[in-house]
């Protein structure tokens, strides 16, 4: 455990206590402290533990959901927004669908891509048909049998240990993946280094500055501790992004029906004998529900209080 004196983002030395908890997603015992820095209002566990530490807290299926099946309406939207030939009248049918379930990815005919955190790779094979060369790096466990069915070029390390040459990528996309980092600047310098000139770096991140942690508070899906290291906003993100020398393009918010579903479960377990620890239940998994919130979501989206966002920069 490494217990910071000073905020990673600006240097402060001064923070106010938040809330501590505990892991709820895996039944793995321990209890973590989160903190806001009082300069910059970036929020982080402190003190924090090592990615040796972590590990008890990524079950063995964490990253061995490539071959899990989506459902038919979600693969058919995947497929229409994903393959080179989408359908142009699903695109426009799907359209109200689109932030919600579609990553942003720039593609560039015969250019490279890099997924970082890649995890099963799935994303990666969903886009295969769009004619770019594609990479991954993942550091944790995942099932090789996937990637050598769909002949994904992942390396099994962190970023730093890939070793990619300068100025090699023309798209970089990092989804879901900066907050659990202990190294962020770190990270943003080498992802610059690697990213050609006027290349895109697309990094979705949780943001704190929305309606849904005002509402749940702690119980808020992405207050993941302790796999989120640090929780921002969007103006922490703009922060780290242009102290690492990137142009910033777009924020897209792009909040789902699933983050309030997760986080009343999660404010449930006060009320419950036996917490659920898991959010993959059918409850999580209801399309009616999922359908039913789907304007909430929008509108957090429309209104830029959406939990999370793609921070989409150049460089």
């Amino acid at each position: 455990m490494k217990t910071l004196s000073s905020c990673d983002l600006c240097g402060n030395t001064s923070f106010k206590f938040l809330f501590s908890g505990s892991d709820r997603i895996h039944h793995v015992k321990g209890k973590y402290s989160v903190f806001r820095c009082k300069k910059c209002w970036l929020a982080f566990l402190n003190p924090q533990p090592s990615m040796k530490e972590l590990e008890p807290h990524y079950g063995s299926d964490y990253y061995s959901m490539g071959e899990a099946k989506p459902s038919a309406i979600a693969k058919l939207i995947f497929d229409t927004y994903y393959l080179k030939n989408g359908n142009p009248l699903l695109k426009l049918l799907f359209l109200p669908f689109k932030p919600l379930m579609i990553r942003t990815v720039p593609f560039v005919q015969g250019g490279k891509l890099l997924d970082v955190g890649c995890g099963a790779g799935n994303f990666l094979a969903q886009i295969k048909s769009r004619g770019m060369k594609l990479c991954g790096v993942e550091p944790g466990k995942f099932d090789k049998k996937f990637i050598k069915k769909h002949g994904l070029n992942i390396f099994q390390g962190t970023l730093e240990q890939a070793k990619y040459p300068k100025n090699y990528f023309d798209i970089i996309t990092m989804n879901q993946v900066f907050e659990h980092l202990n190294n962020q600047k770190e990270t943003l310098r080498e992802l610059r280094r690697i990213l050609k000139p006027g290349g895109t770096l697309v990094i979705a991140v949780p943001q704190r500055r929305c309606l849904n942690y005002l509402i749940f508070g702690k119980y808020w899906q992405h207050i993941d501790i302790p796999r989120h290291l640090i929780v921002p906003s969007i103006k922490n993100m703009k922060s780290y992004v242009k102290e690492a020398g990137f142009k910033i393009k777009k924020i897209k918010y792009v909040e789902s029906p699933s983050s309030f579903l997760a986080s009343l479960l999660y404010w449930t377990n006060n009320f419950r004998k036996h917490p659920i620890y898991a959010a993959n239940t059918n409850f999580m998994n209801n399309p009616l529900l999922f359908v039913l919130l789907m304007p909430y979501a929008l509108l957090c989206n429309f209104l830029r209080i959406g939990d999370k966002a793609e921070v989409i920069v150049v460089k």
